[in-house]
């Protein structure tokens, strides 16, 4: 506290050491050091008084006299409390993101990289993910697992959404697919028991054209079918393996369905059959 004038004869004649200096004995004595922000109140040059006056806070720094801290550059942060000048802001290591939100480093979060003085996390481009934490380069984003999309920039680990960017039955999805995944050609399908191309032993994997199985005999798969039952042919028609569409019964000939088989049977003497027959 400081009195205005000699002879101050009360309390209330005193006031508050004023912003930027420190006061001892009742009088100012200079300006508070390098390092401190003084509001008020100071009683020393290092002071620390709560809310008042004390060190430079981290993300800060303060030079002689400060009666606020200065904001680090973006990309910048302190070790340490007390900082005096703006060299002691430290550039952001690889990895790590410093922004004015956080006044130390952060660490990069999956489904993004952070190079050296990074602002912000930078988020992996479509058509790859990264799941791990503290990523420093694009390189670290890998391409989009075979049988699974990556439609979205910042993806992580693709395993810890569960089915979500996994390839839907009756498409394919190749390594690094960033849109869509690809319909299987009519007379194909892929579903739950398809035969993997690759037949490794591991998990179904659904990322090349191969991977679209025939369409069995006796049924058609138009383009996407997702379960090779999905459309019995019907009577009046054939369907051979590999069927996209219906193939209509032979002139001269009828065709039924005889117990889940469809059967071509030739047109009895007496009676004639036009092409689709279904029966004579």
């Amino acid at each position: 506290m400081t009195a205005d004038q000699i002879g101050a004869r009360s309390h209330s004649e005193c006031k508050s050491c004023p912003a930027t200096k420190f006061c001892q004995s009742s009088r100012i004595v200079n300006d508070c050091a390098p390092g401190y922000v003084c509001f008020e109140e100071a009683d020393n040059h290092t002071p620390d008084i709560e809310d008042k006056a004390y060190p430079c806070p981290l993300g800060y720094y303060c030079t002689e006299g400060a009666q606020s801290p200065v904001l680090c550059p973006l990309g910048t942060f302190t070790n340490s409390t007390a900082a005096k000048q703006v060299s002691e802001c430290t550039i952001c290591q690889p990895g790590k993101y410093c922004n004015y939100d956080s006044r130390i480093p952060q660490g990069c979060p999956p489904g993004s990289y952070c190079p050296i003085a990074s602002q912000e996390p930078t988020t992996c481009p479509k058509g790859t993910f990264q799941p791990a934490f503290n990523q420093s380069g694009i390189d670290d984003c890998q391409p989009c697992l075979g049988g699974y999309y990556c439609n979205l920039t910042g993806l992580g680990n693709i395993f810890a959404y569960g089915d979500l960017y996994k390839c839907p039955y009756g498409h394919y999805c190749p390594q690094g697919t960033s849109t869509k995944p690809i319909a299987c050609l009519a007379g194909t399908f892929i579903d739950e028991g398809a035969i993997d191309s690759s037949q490794d032993g591991n998990e179904f994997s659904a990322n090349t054209l191969n991977d679209c199985n025939f369409c069995p005999e006796h049924y058609y798969c138009e383009r996407g079918t997702k379960y090779r039952f999905q459309y019995p042919c019907k009577d009046g028609n054939l369907c051979p393996l590999g069927s996209g569409d219906m193939i209509a019964c032979r002139a001269g000939y009828f065709c039924q369905r005889v117990e889940e088989v469809m059967v071509e049977t030739l047109c009895p003497e007496g009676f004639f059959c036009l092409m689709g027959t279904v029966s004579p």
